[in-house]
């Protein structure tokens, strides 16, 4: 029966010729409905829809026929044979639907309702009236590779697309996982020659097309930081910006800015690494041991980092002109190539990007550059704020905690590697007390360097990234056996140093215990590879450790006096010698014994009294034989608005400065309090009761 009947398969249905001129597409609805649609010439009835296998149907399209045409004969026999075979003509329109889809579209979106069509995309939509092409956009797109870029803390999904419209290649781009779906990447990116079509769904349509078409993107897993990482074998590998130390196959990218930090592939046995060595040592003779001994420490310490964590940070200090930051870009020489113009981080950065900066480079060196005293008070106060957090993070090893706009907590970057901060002062006040206490401060002066050296090893400083790999090649070969040996060695280092640096702060001696730790690791390590013998050896690591102990010990004296306690009495001190403040006798309330000392004058006037409080001087408490009895609320007052007028750092609260001058001895205080019950003037006053002598510089 089927040989009888003229039929078409269409993209729309199945289109039969009939006779008398009839035609008739039909087009599946459902299990048991079709679509049925019937004209002759110009004649067209509305569409029907109903159950072919029905007589009654089919005597409906029938009539409508005879109403419509006229004579029809043979027209219901004709629908009869349809209904016998239109399964098997929709079976037959399906597969050359299916074939004309793998001939004529894209693979990836073959069995989809997705084309490409005329430089973009285009969904079928099942409408009905049939499949009807919407275009959803003027371009195409791929998804070239996925990225995973691993910091260490975290891993961030990254799709990098190619695309192109019909008369031009748009440039790659790259989109966080996260940000996909939304496609409003596609105007930041490509601007306006790439436009999604208005419409309800249209973006998500066109995400899924994208997505259809890139599934052979290639997936890649990145490291986007430096230092030790244990890769999913198992294998231990030093990470830098051209690959890993110890693996060919690990990919490393690295944020910009940091793409200097590249090391070569060293080779153990070659000749070169022992000459290498040799002219890393020459760091040693670039100034005074104080200087470079703790540097170049410093730069063997950081792939140490896992197993002697340096929580302190080397404070490189000097006037300008006094080639900080040229040392520091030829330290860093030894994990990359710089210069003084392309260290990684600098006081100008936000403390948010110096804090990824820092926890980025992990077991090497970062330089933070040019700390310097602000013009203004404002800038002051945003330069002290950053080195007060650079200090405290790298002393804590601590990261700034976060939360999330749901306030689940972010995670924290604390520093990684051995940081180093170049400035033109130290930081001052008793607010850097303690923050002071988590460097070892070098000061550099122009004078130091021996600028022939400095020359020839600037010329040279390629050999000192040769030398740094061998180390770290060195240090992979034997990491577990050093991991608890070198950790033993500081810690009897600290014990010895405690001793030979008495009035140090308690993490001064850690400190240096760590530097002369990594000297030692740098002595067996120039020994291993031919640059040293064993007596030469002991001589430079006597040489080199002798110097981080005199820069422990200058540190230590030239951090005197920055504790709230000094502070506060030599502000008093200046105050009462420039007649600023003044004291009244303890026992009358009268001027005091020694009263042009404490801030009293001879009278000019003719009341008769010998003398009086000077001019514009403020009352700060009262003075007996030995002891100054300082008014709390008064004392600090004048010691906190004169700091404040002149722009003196200070930052401290009364209670925190109250428990310093008892905590060195400087008070004489009441059991479990920080001042003292004394009658002044014939009444009982808490004062704070410190040495009259203290005060007015005698002792």
């Amino acid at each position: 029966m089927a040989e009888k009947l003229s039929y078409e398969t269409r993209s729309d249905g199945v289109l039969y010729s009939l006779s008398g001129g009839i035609k008739a597409l039909l087009r599946r609805k459902s299990a048991s409905r079709v679509r049925v649609e019937l004209w002759r010439g110009d004649t067209l009835i509305p569409p029907e829809s109903g159950d072919l296998d029905s007589s009654a149907f089919r005597c409906r399209l029938a009539d409508l026929a005879h109403e419509h045409f006229g004579e029809t004969n043979g027209f219901a026999k004709e629908l009869g044979l349809i209904a016998t075979v239109f399964d098997a003509h929709t079976k037959e329109r399906e597969q050359d639907a299916a074939e004309d889809d793998r001939q004529n579209n894209a693979p990836e979106l073959v069995g989809t309702p997705y084309r490409l069509v005329d430089g973009g995309i285009v969904r079928l939509k099942n409408t009905r009236e049939g499949e009807i092409p919407q275009m959803l956009t003027n371009f195409t797109a791929r998804i070239v590779e996925e990225v995973v870029r691993d910091d260490g803390a975290e891993s961030r999904r990254i799709y990098r697309l190619s695309g192109e419209t019909k008369a031009r290649r748009l440039p790659e781009v790259e989109v966080p996982a996260a940000q996909f779906a939304a496609m409003n990447w596609v105007p930041e990116k490509w601007g306006l020659s790439a436009r999604i079509t208005a419409g309800m769904g249209a973006k998500d349509y066109t995400r899924e097309a994208i997505e259809l078409l890139s599934q052979g993107a290639r997936s890649r897993l990145l490291y986007a930081h430096t230092g030790w990482r244990t890769l999913p074998d198992g294998r231990r590998v030093y990470l830098h910006a051209k690959g890993a130390i110890g693996a060919g196959d690990v990919e490393v990218e690295l944020e910009p800015g940091l793409e200097s930090y590249a090391l070569p592939e060293p080779d153990l046995s070659a000749p070169e690494l022992a000459e290498a060595v040799r002219v890393s040592l020459r760091f040693l003779e670039l100034a005074p041991p104080k200087v470079t001994a703790p540097l170049l420490a410093a730069a063997y310490l950081a792939p140490l980092s896992e197993i002697v964590p340096p929580d302190f940070c080397l404070w490189l200090w000097g006037a300008t002109g006094s080639f900080k930051s040229t040392i520091a870009a030829l330290l860093l020489s030894h994990f990359g190539t710089f210069s003084e113009t392309t260290l990684p981080a600098s006081f100008e950065s936000t403390a948010n990007a110096q804090e990824r900066v820092l926890f980025l480079l992990k077991d090497t060196v970062a330089v933070v550059d040019d700390w310097r005293p602000a013009v203004s008070r404002g800038d002051a106060s945003e330069m002290d704020r950053k080195a007060q957090r650079l200090l405290r993070a790298t002393g804590n090893r601590q990261g700034r905690g976060r939360m999330t706009s749901d306030t689940s907590l972010r995670r924290a970057y604390p520093p990684r590697g051995v940081v180093v901060a170049t400035a033109e002062t130290l930081p001052e006040g008793p607010a850097f007390e303690s923050a002071a206490a988590r460097s070892l401060s070098i000061n550099l002066q122009r004078e130091d360097v021996n600028l022939d050296c400095l020359s020839e090893l600037q010329r040279a400083k390629d050999a000192l990234k040769v030398a740094m790999a061998g180390y770290i090649r060195w240090i992979a070969s034997r990491y577990d056996g050093l991991s608890d040996r070198v950790e033993s060695h500081r810690a009897g280092l600290r014990e010895r140093l405690r001793g030979e640096l008495p009035g140090a702060h308690p993490r001064t001696p850690d400190a240096a215990a760590a530097l002369i730790t990594s000297l030692t690791t740098l002595e067996a390590y120039a020994r291993s590879v031919g640059t040293l013998s064993e007596e030469p050896g002991k001589e430079l690591l006597a040489r080199a450790s002798a110097g981080v102990i005199e820069a422990a010990r200058a540190h230590t004296e030239s951090t005197k006096g920055g504790d709230p306690a000094s502070r506060f009495v030599e502000i008093l001190r200046s105050l009462f010698e420039a007649g600023r403040v003044y004291v009244k006798d303890k026992e009358t309330g009268e001027y005091p014994p020694g009263w042009r000392e404490l801030g009293w004058e001879e009278t000019d006037d003719d009341t008769g009294a010998l003398c009086r409080p000077r001019r514009e001087a403020e009352f700060v408490g009262w003075a007996g034989e030995v002891h100054l009895y300082l008014d709390r609320e008064a004392a600090y007052a004048a010691v906190s608005a004169f700091t404040a007028r002149g722009g003196i750092p200070f930052g401290i609260k009364p209670r925190a400065l109250w428990e310093a001058l008892k905590r060195v001895g400087l008070s004489v205080t009441a059991e479990r309090r920080t001042d003292n019950l004394v009658r002044i003037e014939k009444k009982p006053r808490r004062v704070v009761q410190i040495p009259k002598s203290a005060v007015l510089g005698k002792e």
